[in-house]
């Protein structure tokens, strides 16, 4: 259960479902074959959360999110630091077998992941509009997986994606304003 709630696996299935979606708009058919470009980003996805819950600790704890099992203390910060790290490396190997292209923007993406909370999420807007990539980035990822062209079908999906993810994740933002200035606050008391 608590490893459940560090992973946010329904994020994970999601991936998986965009991932898919985006090869079966080029593909136009299902095949068995299109379940293996899923693993590398759905373990990616995985990794992601872990590691935001473990950069964010600070944050998680001056808004009391008693439901994020690093705060809680059902598992330790260095245990979950170590799965992270394993499941973005374990990751970024199956998209390797993908084919280099997709490889590429995983690595990328890894490593946009590992700079969100302590650079992106700082930044107004800027945190906002990754995390609103990330939800069109399944798409993206099944599209080349399968072609290294856009296909305009999936383009289409991608942008509605990101649009929507914005508008999300704007008010997902307001959510944490007083537990984030909080922090800042306490972080910068005595200062000056």
């Amino acid at each position: 259960k608590d490893w459940h709630a560090l992973f946010r696996t329904e994020h994970a299935f999601i991936t998986f479902i965009g991932v898919l979606v985006g090869e079966l708009l080029v593909m136009r058919s299902f095949s068995l074959s299109l379940l293996f470009p899923t693993i590398g980003p759905v373990l990616i996805t995985l990794a992601a959360f872990v590691i935001n819950d473990y950069f964010g600790l600070k944050t998680d704890k001056a808004n009391n999110r008693r439901d994020r099992p690093l705060v809680s203390g059902k598992i330790k910060p260095e245990t979950a630091l170590y799965v992270a790290i394993t499941l973005f490396v374990i990751g970024l190997a199956f998209t390797w077998f993908v084919n280099p292209f997709v490889f590429m923007l995983s690595a990328v993406y890894v490593f946009l992941t590992l700079l969100y909370d302590n650079v992106f999420k700082k930044l107004p807007l800027v945190g906002n509009l990754f995390i609103a990539l990330t939800m069109a980035a399944p798409f993206i990822y099944g599209n080349f997986s399968i072609v290294n062209y856009f296909v305009p079908s999936v383009l289409l999906i991608a942008i509605i994606a990101f649009l929507t993810g914005v508008g999300r994740e704007l008010i997902i933002t307001l959510r944490d304003v007083v537990g984030d200035k909080r922090e800042h606050d306490r972080d910068n008391c005595g200062k000056g």
